[in-house]
C-alpha cells in the first residue's frame, strides 16, 4: 500500500480543523501550502485562519493510509465522526468528493451567473451532451416536492424564450400523443376551470383572422358570399339577425359588424 495515500487533517490553534484526502499527501499538502501563502485557498474558513495565526501555525497530519478506492469513504467517516464529537470543521461541503451543503453566498451566485450570461453552448456539443443522455432514466417516476415545483415555476414565469427555443419546443411536441391517463388529469384540472376577460381576449385574439374547418373567414361572424365572391358580415342580437354588408376582405367585414354592435347596443 502507498504509504502517502490517504486522508489527512490540516488544524489551527483554534481546534478546528479541515478534512481531506488525496493519492499523494505530499503533493497536495504542497498545493494546499501555495495556495493559503497567496490567499487564494478554495476553503474560505481554512484561509481565514491561516491569515489570523499563521500559516507556520497550522498542523499538518496523516490520520490514515488507504487505498486510492477507499479514499471517499473513509473521508466521509472522518468527517462524519468529528462533527458528531463536536469538532468545527473548515471544510465547506459535509460530504466527501462533492459539492453537497455548499452554500455560495448571493454574491458568489450573481458572479457564476454573470460570467454565463450571454454564453450559447456551440451546436457540435449539444449534440454530444444529448447523445450522451439518451435513454438515462435517471428522473423516471420521480416527483418533485410542491415547494421545489413552486421555485421551478417561479424562476421561469416571464422567461422569454428565443426563437429557436421556440421552435425546438413546437417540434418536440409535433406527433406527440398524451396517454390517457394524462388525458384523464388534464381534463379533471380543467374542470370549474374559468378563465378570467382578459385571459378570454388573448385568446380571441390569437385565433382571429385564422381560418378554420368551420370558419373560412378565421373571423365570427363573417362568411364568403359565394354569389358576389366578397365577404358578408352578419350579426345576431336579441335574436335578430343584422346584415352588416358585403366587404373586399374579412377584416372589413369583422370592422363592420364590431361597428353595427356598438351602434345596436350602445357599448
Amino acid at each position: 500500500m502507498n504509504t502517502d495515500t490517504g486522508i489527512y487533517s490540516i488544524t489551527s490553534p483554534s481546534g478546528s480543523c479541515y478534512i481531506g484526502s488525496a493519492i499523494s499527501i505530499t503533493k497536495r499538502w504542497n498545493v494546499h501550502r501555495q495556495e493559503l501563502r497567496r490567499g487564494t485557498h478554495h476553503c474560505r474558513p481554512l484561509q481565514f485562519a491561516a491569515n489570523k495565526y499563521g500559516l507556520d501555525s497550522l498542523v499538518f497530519e496523516r490520520i490514515v493510509c488507504c487505498a486510492v478506492t477507499e479514499l471517499l469513504l473513509i473521508e466521509q467517516r472522518e468527517i462524519d465522526r468529528r462533527g458528531a464529537a463536536g469538532v468545527n470543521l473548515y471544510n465547506i461541503a459535509r460530504v466527501a468528493g462533492s459539492q453537497q451543503g455548499l452554500r455560495r453566498t448571493a454574491e458568489s451566485r450573481e458572479r457564476m451567473a454573470a460570467a454565463r450570461r450571454g454564453k450559447t453552448i456551440p451546436q457540435s456539443v449539444r449534440e454530444k451532451i444529448g447523445r450522451v443522455h439518451i435513454g438515462n432514466k435517471y428522473c423516471l417516476g420521480k416527483v418533485r416536492p410542491p415547494e421545489i415545483r413552486a421555485k421551478i415555476a417561479g424562476s421561469l414565469a416571464g422567461r422569454p424564450k428565443s426563437p429557436d427555443h421556440a421552435k425546438n419546443a413546437a417540434a418536440a411536441q409535433i406527433g406527440r400523443r398524451h396517454t390517457e391517463d394524462s388525458l384523464v388529469k388534464m381534463r379533471a384540472a380543467k374542470i370549474g376551470r374559468a378563465l378570467d376577460a382578459e385571459h378570454r381576449a388573448k385568446i380571441g385574439a390569437a385565433h382571429r383572422g385564422k381560418a378554420t374547418g368551420r370558419n373560412a373567414s378565421g373571423y365570427p361572424g363573417v362568411a364568403l358570399c359565394k354569389r358576389t365572391g366578397k365577404w358578408r358580415g352578419k350579426i345576431a342580437i336579441n335574436r335578430k339577425s343584422y346584415c352588416c354588408g358585403r366587404h373586399a376582405t374579412p377584416a372589413e367585414a369583422y370592422a363592420a359588424i364590431l361597428a353595427r354592435r356598438i351602434e345596436i347596443e350602445g357599448v
